[in-house]
């Protein structure tokens, strides 16, 4: 199942709720919490990671592909060591392979 449609946005009702949009200004989400509590601070930041998750995605996805072109080349270096690079190769592969799984 796809979430809503993004980008997202937030609507304030005071300090003690903020509500989260999406891009037809149909209810997400409500963000609650007392009088002094970061709800509307808590709200603009999941609006914001969610409107940037896509492009973040791509970037790791173009990173990748660029740390494996480079780790393929210097491999060929004699004396050469990559581990590192190989485990952030790793890292990036499990974190896009679990944001896919996730979409469908």
């Amino acid at each position: 199942m796809k979430h809503t449609k993004t980008p997202w946005a937030v609507k304030h009702h005071g300090d003690v709720c903020s509500e989260v949009l999406d891009d037809e200004a149909l209810a997400v989400a409500f963000v609650w919490g007392t009088q002094g509590q970061p709800n509307q601070a808590n709200a603009r930041h999941i609006v914001k990671c969610v409107n940037l998750h896509d492009d973040l995605a791509a970037a790791c996805e173009a990173a990748l592909a660029d740390l494996v072109w480079v780790t393929k080349k210097l491999s060929c270096t004699p004396g050469v060591t990559l581990m590192s690079d190989f485990r952030s190769i790793c890292k990036l592969e499990a974190a896009l392979a679990e944001e896919k799984e996730a979409k469908t």
